[in-house]
């Protein structure tokens, strides 16, 4: 029997990434709870449309997430015919190397260790000085890849595919359980998660501090420690499935 067996999961991503997740903590007899705190919107601008008309001179296409690889495509099937011919790809994690290979993309680099820091480290020295790279993101995207690019004086141009929004209208559900309903583990897979949350929550969010909070990601533990949570937990492989491993040792040992 999994440790997960009786526990209360709160599951605060957004309603399209929070079904895997369910289910897996589900088959290991894990009560879930899912308030998705986030939503994501393709971003249509002028900008946007520029850069996908000059897609071609581009060398690599570097993308940090599924919503990236998500969005992006629906950016190309809007404004493009096809996709230009000799394109490499770069991405940080499996699950963005699946949702590009998926899309028929191959992708040309993985890090050894999914995080921006990482692929700066491993990636950006190995391009030539004449390459251009395309940096898809979102709008919350962090600016360690961006400055990773420039400290290498490398070319290339940022693409702002969609925009995180925070949804006040779960606000009130996410107060009404903090009130009414206990749980044993929250899960928090981006910075922009935890603060929905502590935005959303008011100052009910003090009820939540003290409890084990799983986390991917450094900037994610960064920004829970911020916001005053004291139980941190954090898997060495930034993955759902890591998360979760994470969270059935921590319950093997504590009870």
């Amino acid at each position: 029997m999994s440790s997960l067996s009786g526990k209360e999961v709160l599951i605060t991503r957004a309603r399209h990434q929070a079904d895997t997740l369910k289910e897996r903590l589900e088959s290991r007899g894990a009560g879930v709870t899912a308030v998705p705190l986030l939503s994501f919107v393709k971003r249509d601008s002028e900008e946007n449309v520029r850069l996908l008309e000059n897609l071609a001179s581009y060398d690599w296409v570097l993308i940090t997430s599924t919503n990236g690889v998500r969005f992006f495509n629906e950016l190309i099937r809007e404004y493009l015919e096809s996709v230009p011919e000799g394109l490499k790809y770069a991405t940080v994690g499996p699950k963005t190397k699946l949702a590009l290979e998926e899309e028929g993309r191959t992708v040309s680099f993985l890090p050894s260790s999914y995080s921006a820091e990482f692929l700066v480290k491993e990636w950006v020295p190995m391009l030539e000085s004449n390459e251009r790279v395309l940096y898809v993101r979102g709008n919350l995207s962090r600016e360690t890849v961006r400055e990773g690019l420039k400290e290498h004086h490398i070319s290339f141009d940022s693409m702002t595919a969609y925009d995180t929004l925070i949804l006040e209208e779960k606000a009130a559900e996410l107060q009404d359980r903090l009130r009414n309903e206990s749980w044993d583990a929250l899960t928090f897979f981006s910075p922009s998660a935890v603060e929905a949350f502590c935005e959303l929550s008011g100052t009910l969010c003090n009820r939540a501090l003290d409890l084990p909070c799983f986390c991917i990601g450094p900037t994610t533990e960064r920004q829970a420690a911020d916001a005053g949570f004291t139980n941190i937990q954090s898997p060495a492989t930034f993955t759902a499935e890591a998360l979760i491993e994470k969270m059935e040792e921590y319950f093997t040992e504590k009870g």
